[in-house]
């Protein structure tokens, strides 16, 4: 085997031109897809926790039947400290935080429009969607209890609203009638979505709670967790904690769009890289053959004295596997070393009628194995044609074109 070996890096040494070109197309083909794989992590990282962290929470929990319910206000809960305590003792857990979410009509004195709201009680809420505060400022609710609100900008703009403009909530309460309290603009939430921007408030818990006339309770539970790649385990681990009584979802079922949006995300990423790997795998092709032909005559030599076909099959094949892999190696170390360096900085852009986004590309250690091992099997695979190509070559007519 070391012979093998032996004589597989002396071809490549022999002929240093053709394997610095070729090794230069497995390095940048690699190298490329260590950084578009880890731009594109980072990408899904960032759609990830502006659905997590900007409002839905990694997992929430309701009442059973809440989801489907024609009359969720219907389906609530207490808001108990012994329930919180049980779910944040689960593994996993980082922050709990008591909501009611309600609807009705946002009104200025002249024209409304359609709202929905959320209660939140600040302290909790911003641990578990540290987002919903970053996006406000200065503006964002501190307190639980008051008449303050934030709305969407498109919905203020609808209703000519500015901060400091006082408007009236009117809305369903739980038992049936209505009911109607007002509210000053503490700030303005910039949202993403545009539909959500139209209809999107948040308010206090306490004043959520008095116009539906709903004390004490709420309609779910928002919860972060430690990490959002284990967060069906901690979701699965809650139910099993809270029982039948109490539904469990995560972002993902909460959030249905955004976690196709991102499964696309994926799709894309495997489509370029299989991409970048048949193009340097058409180069390396190329190279082989052409190196098998230079060296017909050699090929054949050595099966006239003995060497077998397998061998010559082998030989061939392991030069393709040494190239692949050490160039594989110099690529991975080049991309990573850009990936590092971005991930440090950050990547801004501005989506057109979007507030500036910032992506944070990351590589680890899991994908720089699996594309330095994606290099040396598609370069085994792209040397087999040649490699056979060379094994089936007749010793006689290969030493006639000496």
């Amino acid at each position: 085997m070391s012979r093998l070996f032996t004589v597989a890096l002396r071809n490549l040494a022999r002929q240093r031109r053709r394997t610095a070109l070729t090794g230069a197309s497995i390095v940048l083909g690699v190298g490329f897809a260590v950084f578009v794989t880890a731009f594109f992590n980072g990408m899904i990282d960032m759609m990830m926790r502006m659905t997590v962290e900007s409002s839905i929470g990694a997992i929430q929990v309701h009442k059973v039947g809440y989801v489907d319910s024609d009359d969720p206000l219907k389906q609530d809960m207490p808001e108990d400290k012994a329930i919180v305590e049980r779910i944040a003792n689960v593994a996993g857990v980082k922050a709990v935080a008591p909501r009611l979410q309600f609807e009705g009509l946002l009104n200025n004195g002249t024209r409304a429009s359609v709202v929905l709201g959320t209660g939140i009680s600040p302290k909790e809420e911003y641990a578990v969607c540290p987002g919903r505060k970053n996006e406000i400022g200065a503006d964002a609710i501190t307190e639980r209890t008051g008449d303050q609100m934030i709305v969407g900008g498109e919905l203020a703009a609808a209703l000519g609203l500015g901060k400091g403009s006082s408007a009236t909530f009117l809305t369903p309460t739980q038992r049936g009638s209505s009911n109607a309290l007002d509210a000053t603009v503490r700030g303005l939430l910039t949202v993403n979505l545009p539909m959500m921007a139209k209809v999107v408030s948040i308010v206090p818990l306490d004043f959520a709670q008095e116009l539906t006339r709903m004390r004490g309770r709420v309609t779910e539970y928002a919860l972060a967790v430690d990490d959002l790649q284990k967060v069906d385990a901690v979701a699965a681990a809650v139910q099993q904690e809270l029982g039948k009584e109490y539904e469990v979802q995560t972002w993902r079922e909460r959030e249905p769009a955004g976690a196709a949006a991102i499964g696309r995300f994926n799709v894309i990423v495997a489509i370029a890289v299989l991409v970048l790997f048949l193009l340097v795998g058409s180069s390396l092709v190329n190279s082989m053959l052409m190196s098998v032909q230079e060296r017909v005559s050699e090929i054949g030599t050595m099966m006239s004295l003995g060497v077998r076909r397998r061998q010559v099959l082998s030989i061939v094949l392991t030069e393709a596997t040494l190239l692949g892999f050490f160039a594989a190696i110099i690529g991975a170390m080049i991309g990573l070393a850009v990936v590092t360096w971005l991930h440090h900085r950050g990547v801004m852009f501005a989506p057109r009628g979007s507030t500036p986004l910032q992506v944070f590309p990351f590589a680890g250690v899991s994908l720089i194995l699996k594309t330095i091992a994606g290099a040396v099997v598609g370069a085994m695979l792209a040397a087999l044609y040649p490699a056979f190509k060379a094994s089936r070559l007749s010793p006689v007519e290969a030493l006639r074109t000496v």
